[in-house]
């Protein structure tokens, strides 16, 4: 199994696609895997004799700042929301769903959550061309320790 990130990647606007539209709809690019193998090939040079006999791809969300989005909603009393999984929605879900359940029965976490805030600066983006960018850029750049 190979995967990574595209320095590139391709953004889907929700509101463009039709109803129907899935993940199954999603166009797939082998030069993408073909261009990760080539950055690995030097430490792992059996990549390049292994065929690719499956290729998917999905939709990953990302945030502007690549931090999640956990916590009650400003100014709509008694909804919470999780999301902006940033990727690592599926290894992360576990716990961020057990510290919102306990925010919600019991008022608050037992770890501090405010940089996860829905009402922080970074999901406040009003510009639709700047708040693309700023998460394009979190997605190409989502390893690297500088963007």
């Amino acid at each position: 199994m190979l995967g990574g990130y595209e320095s590139d990647p391709l953004q889907l606007d929700m509101a463009n696609l039709p109803a129907e539209f899935s993940i199954d709809d999603m166009p797939l690019d082998l030069s993408v895997i073909r261009g990760l193998i080539d950055r690995v090939a030097d430490q792992f040079p059996v990549l390049r004799a292994v065929a690719v006999r499956e290729h998917r791809g999905g939709l990953p969300t990302m945030t502007a700042d690549g931090e999640h989005i956990v916590g009650p909603l400003p100014g709509i009393r008694g909804l919470y929301v999780a999301g902006g999984c940033c990727v690592g929605g599926l290894t992360i879900a576990p716990i961020i769903g057990d510290l919102l359940a306990e925010w919600i029965v019991s008022g608050q976490p037992r770890i501090d959550l405010s940089p996860l805030s829905p009402s922080r600066l970074a999901v406040q983006t009003a510009d639709e061309t700047a708040l693309r960018e700023d998460c394009r850029r979190q997605y190409a750049f989502h390893y690297q320790s500088e963007i």
